[in-house]
């Protein structure tokens, strides 16, 4: 019986990687993020708080043996990019967000 290692390549022959996208706000953007996010009341009232604990996601991820990619949210663009794709500003697009741009990422750098 054939069994594949964890070295085996992708269907590109390259090495499949391993990403997780993490939204990241810059403290200047932290109260309009706040304030556009569907969802705002779920994230950590100050920039302090939500860095502290997406550092450690961060710290987690890395952990885990997968690369993390700090997708940063400027919040006119996010506002647009939702809008594209007809979805609702909240952590349900904030993940997709941060999942392709570590996506496009790795990419590049693949």
């Amino acid at each position: 019986m054939m069994t594949k290692d964890r070295f085996s390549t992708g269907p590109s022959g390259r090495m499949p990687i391993s990403a997780i996208g993490i939204p990241w706000y810059r403290e200047d953007d932290y109260s309009e993020v706040l304030r556009i996010m569907a969802d705002g009341k779920v994230l950590p009232d100050t920039f302090k708080d939500w860095h502290q604990k997406a550092q450690a996601v961060e710290r987690q991820v890395k952990a885990s043996g997968k690369l993390a990619h700090r997708a940063i949210v400027d919040p006119k663009a996010f506002v647009g990019w939702c809008a594209i794709r007809n979805l609702k500003i909240d952590a349900h697009a904030r993940s997709l967000f941060a999942s392709e741009a570590a996506y496009k990422a790795f990419q590049e750098k693949g």
